[in-house]
């Protein structure tokens, strides 16, 4: 099991697939979270990771059987943050399914380095 806010990511890999983990990482926090994973890819490495989309940061036990700490997110704010993080946006785009209750952002981005 990896903690991302205190764990070396280990590698180098190809890419960190990241889908619906990041999203409990606070806002402030995940900067070095995304530098962590960079330094974990080879060079020119893939993150892809998907995020909720939406404002705002706190704890959520819907759905769930005990509470759970969800951040929300806009796609020009996760570019800036992936930007001084290490990595270039590939692509950052709502990634919704057709009536779902809950809004998506999927992220594709590049090691920088």
């Amino acid at each position: 099991m990896l903690d991302v806010l205190a764990d070396d990511f280990g590698g180098p890999y190809d890419a960190v697939f990241a889908n619906a983990v990041l999203l409990h990482v606070e806002r402030g926090r995940l900067e070095r979270v995304l530098r962590v994973a960079a330094h974990a890819v080879n060079e020119g490495g893939i993150l892809a990771a998907t995020f909720k989309k939406g404002d705002g940061e706190g704890w959520s036990d819907r759905k769930l059987e005990g509470p759970r700490y969800f951040t929300y997110w806009r796609e020009e704010a996760l570019r800036r943050v992936l930007a001084s993080s290490g990595w270039s946006p590939l692509r950052i785009a709502d990634s919704t399914a057709p009536g779902a209750p809950e809004r998506w952002i999927t992220v594709l981005a590049r090691a920088a380095r």
